[in-house]
């Protein structure tokens, strides 16, 4: 079976950027070209999950329909440093250099565009790896669908599978979106229903299944938890509306099934890019995924 890798571009930008940053300790002197490095080394180490056939690189638009709908949403968060977004600039050339897909379209995230990704990846039956260290992607987990999702380190991933979601959360991991739009989001500036943390949420969706179904049976509730959950209705709704992916963002099956990634010419154009550890990275990596195929994916119980 042939494996894609969905690669949430600007979340890992951010990450090499910062992890350059922890090395000069001093924003002025981060460089783009280090930045660039670090996202291909990246990737490179995630080419032992693989290997993979297909690189689809998703980026955000500069124009956040979310935010000009709702001003609090991510509002907390500082401003983008000029290096990262230099940064998301070259790693944008890069990797359309190198063969890659990239995704953006007008007012979307990066999380829009790898919903739509694996919507054309599962109706085709295609194994994919979405990498990224955003929870929200929780949700497009399925039988053919894991997310990988790096934390303090990234030489090991967490491998999110439909079974890990089930174990953690007693739900499934459609279900995740839900979960989060009765707990909020602090990252994203989202506050959620007071007092309704993540264990409560997955005890509401594993009995009811749905927010609306916990809103169709909330009178049989504790007293404190259902006048929690009628308080705050307004903001699980604004939730579950800023959460969802966006639909009709003109992706199409020939956008992300393109001929597959020529190994090669990755590391040729990281060559021409001046970035040859990044590229004596993919090289090891390819080298290392001509190993036996590794198990296949579990499946929905």
């Amino acid at each position: 079976m042939a494996r894609l890798l969905a690669v949430d571009a600007n979340s890992l930008t951010h990450r090499g950027f910062h992890s350059v940053l922890r090395d000069t300790n001093d924003v002025a002197a981060v460089n783009v070209t280090d930045v660039c490095s670090a996202v291909a080394t990246m990737i490179a180490s995630t080419w032992q999950y693989g290997p993979y056939d297909h690189l689809v690189m998703a980026f955000d638009h500069p124009r956040n329909a979310r935010r000009e709908e709702f001003p609090e949403y991510k509002g907390q968060r500082p401003a983008t440093p000029a290096a990262v977004k230099d940064a998301l600039w070259q790693v944008k050339e890069l990797f359309s250099s190198a063969g890659a897909t990239v995704l953006e379209r007008d007012g979307a995230e990066a999380d829009d565009l790898l919903a739509a990704v694996v919507d054309i990846t599962q109706a085709n039956a295609l194994a994919t790896d979405v990498l990224s260290s955003d929870r929200d992607l929780i949700a497009l987990i399925d039988t053919h669908t894991r997310l990988l999702r790096p934390k303090n380190s990234f030489s090991t991933l967490s491998i999110e599978t439909f079974a890990t979601v089930r174990a953690r959360y007693g739900i499934d991991a459609w279900q995740y979106t839900e979960l989060a739009a009765l707990r909020g989001d602090p990252a994203d500036g989202l506050q959620g229903v007071k007092g309704v943390g993540e264990k409560t949420a997955a005890q509401l969706l594993s009995r009811y299944e749905t927010v609306l179904g916990v809103y169709e049976n909330v009178s049989y509730l504790p007293p404190r938890l259902e006048a929690a959950l009628r308080r705050d209705r307004e903001l699980v709704e604004r939730n579950l509306l800023l959460m969802a992916p966006r639909t009709h963002l003109n992706v199409t099956v020939d956008d992300v099934l393109t001929a597959p990634l020529a190994f090669q010419r990755v590391v040729d154009t990281l060559h021409r890019f001046g970035l040859t550890d990044a590229a004596r990275r993919f090289q090891r990596a390819f080298n290392l995924s001509l190993a036996p195929p590794r198990a296949p994916f579990p499946q929905t119980p």
